[in-house]
């Protein structure tokens, strides 16, 4: 089997791709109905109508929205950085769905040693985007808004990361499936404030 790969290395690359979509598309849509959950509480708790005119009671909503955004008018500012502008989403978005790819799965496929360095190394480059998107805007108040973004994820990068930090401490491992196949009723008990805070 190994032989075989050694001569046909286009078919293992195929292999991760495939791998790596089969993971990131039950995200996306899993978001798209995790937004329709939360517009249905926000329709719950405000006494007004809802989603629920796309068959029944709304549960293709979803759908007519990606639909609906893919129909908009794209909007081009003018800026000598129309590259960066249109780059600036997708390097986004890249880093969002590249954070899944490092989750642990029973089949141990995606298995890294130094997993939460990892996690804390891709959302810190999540930062660069929204600052970007703001500068190759060429408008002040787009940059304004992409500095308090910018300001806004450090916060909350800041938090994470010492949180992460204490279960690092503890548990003396790097890796995310360690941390899973070590955990004990005892150590969930020490570390349960941390685990609210997070």
């Amino acid at each position: 089997m190994i032989k075989f790969f050694i001569h046909y290395p286009y078919i293992l690359i195929f292999i991760k791709i495939v791998s790596f979509v089969l993971i990131i598309l039950p995200v996306l849509i899993n978001v798209a109905f995790i937004t329709l959950l939360e517009r249905k509480v926000l329709r719950l708790s405000q006494f007004r109508l809802g989603p629920n005119k796309v068959r029944i009671i709304g549960i293709l909503q979803p759908i007519a929205d990606a639909v609906k955004l893919f129909r908009n008018q794209i909007i081009v500012t003018f800026s000598r950085n129309l590259s960066l502008f249109f780059i600036s989403p997708i390097l986004s978005v890249f880093f969002i769905t590249l954070l899944w790819a490092l989750a642990p799965l029973r089949t141990h496929y995606h298995v890294y040693l130094y997993t939460r360095i990892l996690i804390l190394v891709i959302i810190s480059f999540g930062v660069y985007p929204l600052l970007l998107a703001g500068w190759a805007s060429n408008r002040k108040y787009a940059l304004l808004g992409g500095l308090r973004g910018v300001s806004q994820t450090i916060s909350y990068e800041i938090r994470l990361a010492l949180i992460l930090l204490i279960f690092l401490i503890y548990f003396q491992n790097y890796s995310i499936d360690q941390l899973i196949s070590n955990s004990q009723f005892s150590c969930i008990v020490i570390v349960c404030p941390v685990v609210t805070l997070f």
